[in-house]
Order: C-alpha cells, then structure tokens, then sequence
C-alpha cells in the first residue's frame, strides 16, 4: 500500500522538485575513485539544462565543462568511467512506470556511456567482464535504456575476431538472454546477430556474414566472391564481417578506416568493380521479399536483415570513390529512394548512407550526382538532405550552391561537344550522344568507315574497356537527364552570366553544350536586347541571321529565354525557325504554354480564379507535383486536407494551387 500511495504522489507532483530528486539519485555509493565525480558533475550539469516539460529528451554531453576534465583524463581513467557509469546504469532499470527523475538519470548516463565508448579506451580483461555483469543485468524493454550497440562493439573490439574464454561467456549469456526475450524487431535481430557472431569467433562469424542469396544485388555479389582465390574471397568474407557492424546513422572515424584498412588489402581495383557492379543491381528484380512490419512484398526490396551490411558497402565505397563507383552511388540512391506501393522509398537506409557518401566525396563528380539527384529523387527528407549537402560543398569552394552546380558537370571524357572518341588498336570507338536523353556507341573502321558492332579482335583484347564504354553511355545519358532538369528549374530563378562564362559553362560544355545549343537565349548589354540560338556554330535569330552578337562584349550578359517576355510574333517566328531547322529542345521552351494576368488577376493580386471548378484525377495530379517539386498529398474522406505549394526562396515566395475533394 506505501509503494502504492508513493505512486500516486509521484504522479500528483507532491514529491520533491525534479532537480533536487534527481540530485538525490547522484548521491548513491559509489567505489571511491577521484575521478567518479566527474560522472556526478555531468548530471548536475545536465540537470541545469533541464527544460520546462521536465524531461531531458537529449543530453550533448560534449557540451559540459566536466566532459572536458573527462577527455583530458588518462586513457585507463576514462575506461574506469566508463565501467563504472555503466554499473549506475544498470542500478536504474527497473519494471514499471517510469518517472521523470528515473527516466532523466537513464538519459545523462546513456548519453556519457555511449560518448565514453566512441573514444579508443584500454579496455582489459578485468574490465570487460564488469561491463558484460553489468550490460547482463537489462532485462525486458530495459534493454533499449542501453546503448547496447555501443557495448557489444567494446566486446567486439576487445576479441578482435576470438572466441570468448569461458569466464567472459558466462558474463554474456544474461545479456544474451535478455536480447532473445526482446520482441522481434530489426533492432533486435541486429544485435542478437552481431552477438551470436561474436560467441563463435572469427571463422564462422565470417560464414554467417555472407549474405543470403536471392535478391539481385547479393546474387551479383556472390558470384564474384566465389570465384575469386581463396585469400582474396577470405580478406572479402572479412570485410562482409566489418559491414554488418554499420549500424549508426552515420559512420564514425574509427569504423572507416578499419574499412579502408580492408580495402586496401583486397586492391582498390578488385573492390571498385565488384562494388559498382553490387550496386547497380539494386533495385532489379530478384526473390520476393517480404517486409515483416508492413507486410509488403516485392522482388526488389532489400531484406532488412541485409540493410547493414549494404550500408557498410555504400561507405567504404563513398570512402574509396572513384570514376566508377562514384556514379554506382548516384544511381544506388536513386534506385533507394523509388517509392514502392504500399511502402514507401525501397530502402531509405541504404539510400541516406548513398547521400552521405557522395556528400563527403572530394570528387567533383560527386557534387554532379548529388545536383543530377535533385531532379530524380521525390523522398522530402533526401531532397533536404541534398539541398544541405550541396549548399556545404558549396560553402567549402567559397561560391554558391547554383554555381557550384554549373562549375562541376564532368565532361564524361568527351574532347567535343557530344562526341568522344576512343583508339583501342587499329578501330575507333566513338560514343554521340543522340538528343537530349539519349547516347550510343559506335565503331569505325580504320579507313574511317562505320561498322555495326564490336570487332571480335578488339573485344577479345580490350574486353574491359568496351565494358567501361558501356557504362560511360549509362552515366552519360544519367547526367543528361539531371542537366536538362537543371536547365529547365533555371526559369524559377534570376540567373544570368556573362558571354564568356556562359560559353564556358553552357554552349561550348562537352555534356551542356548538347542541350544548350537546342534552346534560345537572351543577350543584354547598354540597351541590346536581343534573343539567339546555336547554329552551324554561330548564334543566329529566328530569321537565321548570325548578327545577334554584334557589338556585343565579354561583358553581355545571357540568360535563358521565356516565351512570356515576348509578343506572340516572336514566339511564333522561334516556332517557325525551330521547325525549319528540324530541332527538338530538351523541354518545352518556344512551345511552353504561357498565362498572361488577365484584368481579374491583375485585380485579385494575390490569387486567380482562372481554374475554379476544374476537376482533377488526384492521383495523377498528385503524381505530377511530385514531378515538379510541389508538396502535396492525397486527401479524402480522413482528416487529410492540405494545400499543394512550391517554395520559391530566391523570389521569397510561396506559391499555392487551391484544391479540395469533390463534393465537399
């Protein structure tokens, strides 16, 4: 009854105020040790911040001046603190409720436990088995209350691969136990299979590291594996051991060299090829796989059991990047982030560790998938992880987001616009591209003369450049694609350039100068206004005259013309000149459907009525502002209104299209 009565009072706010109890959970015994208060002066400091709800949800232990005694403690000190934080952790748990003061204690000391166990401590013998005692006292859904990751990698980092002695195997089962008696969450499954591992050792850890084959991307990759020699498929199957330990959100310092300590040992060569080749069968079609918290099916989803260890792939190869891993990763992404009826973005996991790879990337070409990704991926959360990626790459090269994007198109080894010529002995090998889309590969002979397929003589000895052609045009045609979805997301801002960086950038760019030289554009300098395109390399009218550029400097400035800043006339005559000269633009430009303010617009100001009353298939117009960038969702008959809008920051404006179900 007095347990019951403390309860109520607790929950009835008599007891007393949260800081001074959680004081009082500070003041339990403790060994003596100096540096142990330092544990206590952590928690008064985290108590201080404490905010109005009374709960602390986050703890930057970082933050606190003792954190910075703690760091400048002896490394064996910091090892002694991190046991013993550990023992006060496991002192807490308890079944039941959980009160503000209970739940606050737990927090501070997860929080510097988990900080302790990121640094590179000495952790002994005599110490590993007191944090095993201690990590085996979490029973239940206690378990969560520890950074149980951060505490199997110590054991993990203290065998080194070795089976556990006896002594240390009976300090584990509890924990072990505990981890099993957990509901089955991927969580879960997670850590009860990196402990499992653990328990055998480094041989079979290695066997069970492999992953299951049936999906397409783990069948590519075994098959590689399997028929490399033995040393090299061995130093693999270690790697897979490493992969499956990413399990964080992003990598940490001491997890990626270990990565690339690996790497190199396999050869960067040998790791490029099979990584590129594994990530380019993400998303094709393999076994049906089940998604067990959804209940959604799909050949190409990844099994959740595999995220880990593809995730690890993704960041060493992001740590490694080179010509051909770097579009692998864009690709990757975007095939992550396609949505899947019924589920959602295929693996949003594997796609965000793709974004963070690219993004930390010192390539230039990785900015250019980043900025190709922009125009390709839907996923809300991913388009603001790369507006923030882009904007810190940007920030690093001291220009901004917009030019960055224009300064790092890759010109994909092509020495004229569009075309690139390769000698593999005595034929050519010569990649156009075809239109805005499009790119194939042809061959010549050594007279000059075409020839309709591979030779035999050059694919038997230059079998590995004719596939890195292959995958050149793959990678071409990619980058047109996000090129042109740039260009077009030009006419929602106010950019211009002048003449000689406009040709630098746009007409005369190996990759850009393909779709720059099929739109028209607009030259301004002291009163010329005049509109152009690319012709037989000049820059003509739409009368097919080639004076726009005279008396015109270095100092005129361009930008991309829209058909609603010119009388009918001169739109139809760029219609006329387009026919004429057989040209298909990369978008709609002199044929973009345009709406003049009418004088009841021009009146409302701030909102038209000119499409009132229409009725639209939702789901075909929520798809279309998907593709164009706006925010919106499907509505019906739940709680589901909303506005579909599009964010115009350089123009600070918001911009709404006002839609309600039928019937409403």
């Amino acid at each position: 009854m007095s347990r019951f009565l403390d309860i109520l009072r607790r929950l009835r706010g008599k007891t007393a105020a949260p800081k001074a109890e959680a004081a009082a959970h500070s003041r339990q015994a403790t060994p003596e040790s100096p540096s142990f208060r330092l544990i206590d002066d952590i928690h008064r400091e985290a108590i201080d911040t404490l905010p109005s709800h009374g709960y602390l949800n986050q703890v930057a232990v970082h933050d606190y001046p003792a954190w910075q005694q703690i760091v400048q403690l002896d490394r064996t000190a910091q090892a002694d603190l991190a046991v013993e934080t550990l023992r006060r952790l496991s002192r807490t748990t308890m079944s039941g409720y959980v009160f503000s003061t209970d739940f606050n204690h737990r927090q501070i000391l997860k929080a510097l436990l988990s900080a302790l166990l990121r640094r590179t401590l000495p952790f002994d013998r005599e110490r590993i088995l007191a944090l095993a005692e201690s990590a085996g006292r979490f029973r239940n859904h206690n378990i969560w209350q520890l950074p149980a990751a951060a505490v199997l990698g110590t054991f993990e980092e203290f065998l080194g691969g070795e089976r556990p002695d006896a002594a240390l195997l009976a300090a584990l089962r509890p924990f072990v136990e505990g981890l099993r008696a957990l509901p089955d969450v991927a969580e879960k499954r997670r850590l009860l299979q990196r402990m499992e591992n653990l328990l055998q050792g480094t041989r079979e850890r290695v066997e069970k590291s492999l992953p299951d084959g049936g999906e397409a991307w783990a069948d590519a990759l075994l098959a590689e594996v399997q028929v490399l020699p033995a040393d090299a498929a061995q130093l693999w199957r270690e790697l897979f051991v490493h992969l499956r330990t990413a399990t964080a959100a992003k990598p940490g310092e001491k997890w990626l060299r270990k990565a690339e300590e690996i790497v190199d040992r396999i050869g960067q060569d040998s790791f490029s090829r099979i990584a590129a080749l594994t990530l380019s069968r993400i998303g094709k079609t393999g076994r049906m796989v089940r998604n067990r918290a959804k209940g959604v099916e799909d050949p190409t989803l990844i099994e959740e059991d595999h995220a880990d260890l593809l995730r690890g792939l993704v960041w060493a190869a992001g740590r490694r990047a080179d010509a051909r891993l770097i579009p692998a990763l864009g690709d990757a992404a975007e095939a992550c982030f396609k949505k899947i009826t019924n589920f959602g973005p295929r693996s949003a996991k594997v796609g965000n560790a793709c974004l963070y790879a690219l993004s930390h990337c010192a390539d230039p070409a990785a900015v250019a998938q980043l900025s190709r990704l922009k125009s390709r991926i839907r996923n809300a959360s991913a388009l603001k992880q790369l507006e923030t990626a882009l904007a810190e790459a940007a920030r690093r090269q001291g220009v901004t987001p917009a030019d960055l994007e224009e300064m790092v198109v890759p010109d994909c080894g092509m020495e004229a616009v569009g075309i690139r010529r390769q000698k593999l002995d005595d034929h050519t090998a010569e990649i156009v591209v075809t239109g805005p889309g499009g790119a194939e590969l042809r061959w010549l002979r050594p007279d000059g003369a075409p020839q309709k397929s591979v030779p035999a003589a050059v694919r038997a000895a230059h079998g590995d450049e004719v596939k890195a052609l292959s995958r050149s045009i793959k990678e071409i045609e990619g980058l047109l694609a996000g090129q042109r979805d740039r260009l077009e997301r030009l006419y929602l801002t106010t950019r211009d350039w002048d003449l000689p960086t406009w040709r630098e950038r746009y007409l005369d760019h190996p990759l850009v100068g393909v779709l720059a030289r099929k739109l028209i554009w607009r030259f301004r300098q002291d009163g010329i206004d005049r509109l152009g395109a690319w012709q037989n390399g000049e820059i003509v009218d739409a009368a097919g005259t080639a004076t726009v550029l005279a008396g015109l400097g270095d100092t005129a400035r361009v930008s991309l013309w829209h058909p609603l800043e010119s009388p009918v006339e001169t739109v139809r005559a760029w219609r006329d000149w387009l026919e004429g000269s057989q040209i298909t633009q990369p978008f709609k430009q002199a044929y973009r459907e345009i709406y003049v303010l009418t004088d009841a617009e021009i009146r409302t100001e701030t909102y038209s009525n000119r499409f009132a009353a229409h009725i639209l298939k939702q789901h075909q117009f929520a798809a279309l502002c998907q593709q164009r960038g706006w925010r919106y969702t499907l509505q019906g008959a739940w709680d589901s209104h909303n506005t579909p809008y599009r964010l115009l920051p350089e123009h600070d404006l918001r911009v709404e299209f006002w839609v309600e179900s039928a019937g409403t």
